[in-house]
């Protein structure tokens, strides 16, 4: 499924090329939490991936992942991810997402899962979730991590499946969309950070005072001072 935000692409010619490519198309801008649900609502299957257009999945990708849903025992395996290979800065990098079993704690204490396109998730549990939340104007896919990995297990693909590109105007170089982001965050989960326990709420409160100091000064002096700082 093929979620077209109003853009200027003549997408129809391409896609139809393809049977089984579905083509939905916005009249106007809607924003990509938006599209990646309404995309999600029109699909018929039991498991979800998202792709933006300016990443790829390579083509191996969703057979190895489908093949742990399909051969695991844990009933409470909602997510599997992989590794990414990242060159949004750039340079190229090597993301590990390298988790199994139940991460919830862990991920309310860190940025510790990365990439939206790396998650093939259930459907039903992408729907109980919420979906992404379209208030966010940044940090979308660690918000839905979170919802979605309180209602089970993670596993991976201990393989780079998966590739993140640099484009214009990506969200994770707009320094003034990420610190307004990184506040919705916090003021979202602030209770399910105490609810985890004082020191999990204290470390965040670190956390998050060094990520809103960090945004803010990439936001006054540019990608080359972010780039130089750990734990994004």
């Amino acid at each position: 499924i093929v979620v077209d935000d109003a853009s200027q692409s003549d997408l129809a010619s391409i896609t139809k090329i393809y049977k089984r490519v579905r083509l939905i198309r916005n009249a106007e801008n809607k924003g990509a939490n938006f599209c990646r649900n309404l995309g999600a609502k029109e699909a018929k299957g039991d498991f979800l991936n998202f792709l933006d257009d300016d990443d790829e999945f390579y083509p191996e990708k969703l057979e190895r992942q489908l093949s742990i849903f399909q051969e695991t025992e844990n009933k409470h395996l909602v997510l599997v991810t992989c590794h990414l290979d990242d060159y949004r800065s750039g340079e190229h990098r090597i993301i590990k997402n390298e988790h199994r079993g139940d991460i919830y704690k862990k991920l309310l204490s860190s940025y510790c899962l990365s990439g939206t396109l790396t998650m093939m998730m259930r459907k039903s549990v992408f729907e109980k979730a919420g979906g992404f939340d379209v208030k966010l104007v940044a940090n979308q896919e660690y918000d839905l991590s979170l919802r979605i990995l309180e209602l089970g297990e993670i596993d991976y693909v201990d393989e780079s499946l998966c590739r993140a590109n640099r484009s214009h105007g990506q969200i994770s170089t707009n320094f003034s969309k990420k610190l307004k982001g990184t506040w919705q965050l916090y003021k979202k989960y602030q209770r399910a950070y105490l609810k985890a326990g004082l020191s999990v709420f204290i470390y965040n409160q670190m956390r998050y005072s060094y990520l809103f100091a960090l945004y803010l000064l990439a936001t006054i002096f540019g990608e080359k001072l972010y780039r130089k700082f750990p734990g994004k």
